[in-house]
């Protein structure tokens, strides 16, 4: 018997053209670069190891040859600068912000809020979490109160700098929560390895 041969249909070949085109658009190009920079941003420095930011790429919708055909047309946004890598040692290549983005320092959960109060985005408020346990899931009664009282604290941003904070305190675990909400909103998909969050997180 011949060996069975496959082919993608017309329609098929015809996605696959436009998946190809389409980072090159101008609208999704605007969108990965303020993804990009905003991800710059929760870093507090600015700046990330061209390998961090690697592990993002697919993540963020960056195309594989991102900073010769992407970063290289933005040069108000980025720049590729050499730093001490705080990890490995030694230098290594990272991408930075050529100047502040106060303008994109607005959180997904601010964003939200303002659309629901009808109002400009304010800090301080105590904005709550949607939570969404297993089904026949009950919180114990002393969590579930420690739990309301965390959701009452005020929110940070998580592009304000909150490093004052003490690291084991309730108001510095909202913050973090913050920042990792913050971090998978940005992705194109929502969700990413784990290894990559800890990969950012001790950088």
């Amino acid at each position: 018997a011949l060996p069975l041969h496959r082919r993608l249909t017309p329609q098929a070949l015809d996605l696959h053209s436009e998946a190809a085109t389409h980072p090159l658009s101008p609208p999704h190009r605007n969108a990965t670069v303020q993804r990009l920079a905003k991800l710059l941003m929760l870093t507090g420095a600015g700046s990330l190891p061209l390998y961090v930011v690697d592990r993002f790429r697919f993540d963020l919708g960056l195309p594989h040859d991102y900073v010769t055909s992407l970063i290289c047309d933005y040069p108000d946004y980025f720049e590729v600068i050499e730093v001490h890598d705080r990890l490995n040692g030694g230098k290594t290549l990272a991408l930075s912000l050529t100047s502040p983005r106060k303008s994109l320092a607005v959180s997904e959960m601010e964003r939200r809020e303002s659309i629901i109060n009808g109002s400009r985005v304010q800090k301080g408020l105590r904005i709550r979490y949607s939570m969404n346990f297993p089904k026949g899931y009950e919180l114990e009664k002393r969590i579930k109160n420690w739990v309301e009282q965390w959701q009452d604290l005020p929110y940070i941003s998580p592009y304000e700098n909150a490093f004052h904070l003490g690291s084991y305190s309730d108001q510095a675990e909202k913050w973090a929560v913050a920042v990792l909400h913050e971090l998978l909103y940005l992705l194109v998909s929502k969700k990413t390895e784990t290894e990559n969050v800890l990969c950012l997180g001790e950088y």
